[in-house]
């Protein structure tokens, strides 16, 4: 009787899946980019919470996404006393882009407020254009001490491979 998402992590070896972890709920990275690729995500989260059927239908060109974090003053560690420092945007974007410890001063400034500044979220038709967009949209942004992943999509699996 569960309406709702289930997020799944796992890995594939030798064409076959095996689930790593699974969360009956969606969280800071994948709320993003599940939504992103829902043709009506207002209308599936209403359907969650009111625990009724769900009948999801996806975004054209939205197959594969791409999540990078920009990262800042502490992170992965959270700094409850963290330098509030300047952030901006330099360009417009191709991609979502998700807010997470960032305020604006009165004169709409932005400085970041915690370890975690944002979220690129970029979808494509296949996952190295994902990627790309994410990387390309991910440079746009930026914040004194802030920093990204720059392997995403290079992993080796599984460990030790060439």
């Amino acid at each position: 009787g569960f309406h709702g998402p289930v997020q799944v992590t796992a890995c594939k070896r030798d064409d076959r899946w095996t689930v790593v972890e699974y969360n009956v709920r969606l969280g800071v990275t994948c709320t993003p980019l599940i939504l992103g690729m829902l043709k009506s995500p207002l209308e599936i989260v209403h359907s969650v919470v009111n625990d009724k059927p769900l009948s999801p239908v996806f975004r054209k060109g939205r197959s594969f996404a791409c999540s990078l974090t920009l990262a800042g003053y502490g992170y992965p560690y959270i700094q409850v006393n963290g330098p509030s420092l300047p952030g901006e945007l330099n360009d417009s974007l191709s991609c979502d882009l998700w807010w997470n410890e960032v305020d604006a001063d009165k004169n709409g400034e932005l400085f970041m407020t915690g370890h975690r500044i944002a979220d690129i979220i970029a979808f494509g038709d296949n996952v190295e254009q994902a990627i790309a967009k994410a990387y390309d949209n991910i440079r746009k942004v930026r914040c004194l001490s802030s920093y990204y992943r720059t392997d995403v999509g290079k992993t080796k699996w599984p460990p030790g491979m060439p």
